[in-house]
């Protein structure tokens, strides 16, 4: 497979994820994306251990871990009466035993470090403003198509444009979104704003009847 042609649809985490890693196997790629630009958006993950090999492979695991906080523990709180219902304590523990440490990462961070190796391997890999409207498929290849009126073809390709994916759509047909019943609210707040006594351990769930809350630092501080 190697020196093959993959369009990539969605330049996110996943889509950019996808673009390294065929990247490092000799591949050629192209990324379309819907967006006029790549800007920063979005709040905080965790990456654990297994994500932090993966992104080493990439080449931006350093990079993540110099932005990032090291996740050191956790405290689990009763909600209302603010008990500590159990602390644990990580330090190297996941260092030790994965051979990664686990992070809280800011996701623009992520994003930005991906879009960048993406784009220092190709410069002109990224194609903006390329919204995907349809593709076509043979045994020769495939032909995707957009709303601009841009027709690419490459070898393969691979849908990577969210769960409301069109991708998927135009492959599978679409089938309606059946509702789980779990909502979940996300949402940053600069670090200066919040009370000493909430940044120590700097990852704390607190637990409530049919919810949680669960607030951690992003960005390593100075």
């Amino acid at each position: 497979m190697t020196g093959c042609h993959v369009i990539i649809i969605g330049a996110g985490i996943g889509g950019l994820a996808a673009a390294l890693s065929l990247h490092r196997h000799g591949m050629r790629v192209s990324v379309y994306e819907q967006a006029p630009e790549l800007r920063e958006f979005g709040a905080g993950l965790m990456v654990t251990p297994n994500a932090m090999h993966a992104l080493d492979f990439l080449g931006v695991g350093d990079v993540i871990a110099a932005r990032s906080n090291v996740s050191a523990g956790l405290l689990i709180k009763h909600y209302r009466t603010g008990e500590v219902l159990e602390h644990r304590s990580h330090g190297d523990a996941y260092r030790l035993k994965y051979g990664a440490g686990n992070f809280q990462v800011h996701r623009a961070d992520l994003h930005n470090a991906l879009s960048a190796a993406v784009l220092a391997n190709d410069a002109g890999c990224i194609h903006l403003a390329h919204a995907f409207t349809d593709l076509s498929q043979d045994d020769s290849g495939v032909v995707a198509r957009f709303a601009n009126g841009v027709v690419a073809s490459a070898d393969a390709l691979i849908g990577c444009d969210g769960g409301r994916s069109a991708v998927r759509e135009k492959v599978l047909d679409s089938a309606p979104v059946a509702y789980s019943g779990q909502v979940s609210f996300r949402a940053l707040v600069p670090a200066a704003r919040v009370p000493q006594e909430l940044q120590t351990p700097s990852r704390c769930l607190s637990i409530g009847p049919g919810r949680m809350f669960l607030h951690y630092l992003l960005r390593k501080t100075p």
